[in-house]
């Protein structure tokens, strides 16, 4: 029965918007994903994380970290959240701009311990490190994690 409902609305743009993700169709994920989070705000975390990667690989630094902050603060869970600070942090090394990068690497080593992405969290912290003070002990013990 549900396999034969046909989505309409909200949902059918935010599955749309994540297939234009997956695909790295990334202006059209972007349509797809305002269009959903202007009609359905109760899927607002995860099209804001959505939104914000497709506009990351557009090179709209600001338009990302605005929908990265968006989606950690509309979150319900702790993950999406984290995920969201994750990338705002990716922004930050990118834009070398170590010194908002830094403690946000820092404060997400814990939280995302066990996950996916931990390697990138260290690496980032690594980084951040090196290019804002070149703290060698802090240096040598990330590395060895990694």
């Amino acid at each position: 029965a549900l396999a034969k409902q046909q989505l309409s609305g909200a949902k059918k743009d935010f599955y749309l918007g994540v297939l234009a993700f997956q695909a790295k169709q990334w202006n059209e994920s972007v349509s797809f994903l305002t269009q959903a989070v202007t009609a359905n705000p109760d899927l607002s975390d995860y099209i804001y994380l959505y939104r914000g990667q497709a506009n990351m690989a557009l090179g709209e630094s600001q338009k990302a970290l605005d929908d990265f902050k968006k989606a950690e603060q509309s979150s319900r869970l702790k993950f999406i959240a984290d995920v969201s600070h994750f990338y705002e942090a990716e922004i930050y090394q990118g834009l070398k701009q170590w010194k908002k990068s830094e403690p946000i690497y820092k404060k997400l080593q814990k939280r995302l311990a066990r996950s996916k992405y931990y390697p990138a969290v260290l690496w980032g912290s690594l980084s951040a490190q090196m290019a804002s003070k070149g703290n060698s002990r802090f240096v040598c013990r990330n590395a060895k994690e990694l």
